[in-house]
């Protein structure tokens, strides 16, 4: 018979029997001789049963002796180091402006960034600007614009929209239920691309709208080997509600020390978190009632003994939300030593601002905190808290973190717009909802990965229920799919 493994595949079929891929790998690792006798013997006890045609791992497990058992296990990667790059972190090196001037500098900023997004689609050259429009423009006359959308009032039968270039605003009409409800999904403040014609009164009505969007034909970077990275967020270390029993069965799950040992946790070179580390001192009115511990650089070392635990070889990556010790406006910078200077003696942490980009194994790792997602989902029609990733969908089809201004998300007046989304990640994390969700979107996973906090008394207000003390763990070989993902439970 072969000896490449296909006379496994071959002798299974010809018995009306299929073998999962990684039953295939498995086998491959054992004699010719003993493949056949494994496979034919889970066959004969398969027919008896009937119905079951799939010989999976776990059929073949039930036959391998002792010295055989430690080969079920998949190659375990302790020879393969982190490889990591920060791509972008916020330094308090941005220039800032003030007042009115420093907002305008923003949005300037914004709109050339968005402009070179839009420049990279093969219809741009059309695209016009207002000034040229509202000069020009002729009775009939189609057109193309993109700018800033500015404002949106639904009227009785039409929605007016307002969009801004840097030579002037705009004006139109959208009559079209399907347009209506496609520009309904649009985001104040980001780019749209407009399609347009005057009309016989000499109005402007949109035909087609659309923006910046990712690309329909992109492919993410994957890595060859199976190498993983674990996602988290919203800890809240010295609130009263912060689950610390579970977070310690985390890190002791990380460090293979955790009852259900895993192969998994083996393979674990990175974890990445987005923010809200500690509950914070003075975030709310009245928070003192809800803290365990009222130092925040206490609450800082807390966290620090526990990333201690971590085994050296996984690279923890710490960036910062609204609880932590740093502005509010967006970016944020890291959390400072000041606060926690035993996180910056530890040689495998590395502290980030928000948002922040690491290339992990060449997948590029968007982390964002998730501050503007209360602002996406409270604005747009059909959100829920329970699933933040549309909300993430949404900030990636902006091409921005925090598009909507004037909102519960306040934007640092910089001189430079630097949460526009440039380039397309291949895993976007964020936080802040305390909601565990993810999907695929263009080749890009989404994922909001809960918290290790229980149920707070606002949030009991709001309606809300959290999804505590779940890891999203993540094979970075296979992250834009399904099996790609694992939600590990340590409640």
């Amino acid at each position: 018979m072969k000896s490449d493994g296909q006379d496994i595949v071959s002798f299974a079929l010809k018995m009306g029997f299929q073998v999962h891929p990684d039953v295939f790998t498995l086998l491959m690792k054992l004699e010719p001789e003993r493949r056949t006798e494994i496979v034919s013997s889970i066959i004969e006890k398969k027919k008896e049963k009937g119905k079951d045609f799939l010989i999976v791992k776990d059929d073949v497990d039930s036959f391998l002796d002792e010295s055989e058992n430690s080969l079920a296990k998949p190659d375990v990667v302790d020879n393969i180091e982190a490889d990591f790059k920060v791509i972008f972190d916020p330094k308090n090196d941005g220039v800032m402006s003030e007042g009115l001037e420093g907002y305008l500098k923003l949005f300037q900023s914004r709109l050339a960034k968005f402009t070179d997004i839009v420049s990279e689609r093969p219809d741009s050259a059309k695209i016009r600007k207002i000034k040229h429009v509202r000069k020009e423009s002729t009775r009939y006359a189609s057109f193309k614009v993109a700018g800033l959308l500015t404002e949106k009032q639904l009227g009785k039968n039409r929605l007016t929209v307002t969009v801004e270039d840097e030579s002037g605003q705009l004006d139109l009409s959208i009559y079209d239920k399907d347009l209506k409800d496609r520009m309904g999904r649009i985001v104040l403040d980001q780019m749209v691309v407009l399609n347009a014609r005057v009309t016989k009164s000499g109005q402007y009505a949109v035909t087609d709208v659309y923006g910046p969007d990712v690309p329909h034909h992109r492919k993410a970077t994957r890595v060859g080997s199976d190498v993983y990275a674990a996602f988290i967020s919203d800890i809240h270390i010295g609130s009263k509600t912060f689950l610390a029993d579970a977070f310690s069965r985390f890190i002791d799950w990380l460090s293979n020390q955790h009852e259900d040992g895993s192969v998994v946790a083996e393979r674990i070179r990175y974890l990445v978190i987005a923010g809200d580390v500690v509950d914070g001192v003075g975030v709310y009115p009245g928070q003192e009632n809800d803290l365990k511990e009222t130092n925040i650089v206490k609450q800082y070392d807390l966290f620090a003994e526990y990333i201690s635990r971590i085994p050296k070889h996984i690279k923890v990556f710490v960036s910062p939300g609204n609880h932590d010790a740093c502005r509010q406006a967006l970016p944020q910078f890291a959390v400072s030593k000041e606060y926690a200077p035993k996180l910056y003696e530890m040689e495998n942490v590395t502290m980030l601002g928000d948002p922040a980009v690491v290339r992990l194994h060449g997948v590029n790792v968007l982390i964002y905190h998730g501050q503007s997602l209360i602002d996406i989902l409270s604005s747009s029609p059909g959100l829920s808290f329970n699933r933040p990733a549309e909300a993430m969908k949404v900030l990636l089809q902006a091409r921005h973190l925090a598009p909507i201004y004037g909102g519960r998300t306040s934007l640092a007046p910089e001189t430079e717009d630097r949460l526009v989304i440039s380039e397309v990640p291949d895993i976007f994390h964020t936080g802040h909802i305390h909601t565990l969700d993810s999907m695929v979107y263009r080749d890009t996973r989404l994922i909001n990965s809960g918290t290790w906090q229980s149920q707070t008394q606002f949030q009991q207000t709001m309606g809300i229920v959290p999804v505590p003390a779940v890891a999203p763990i993540v094979n970075l070989s296979k992250f834009n799919t399904e099996s790609g993902l694992l939600n590990k439970s340590f409640r």
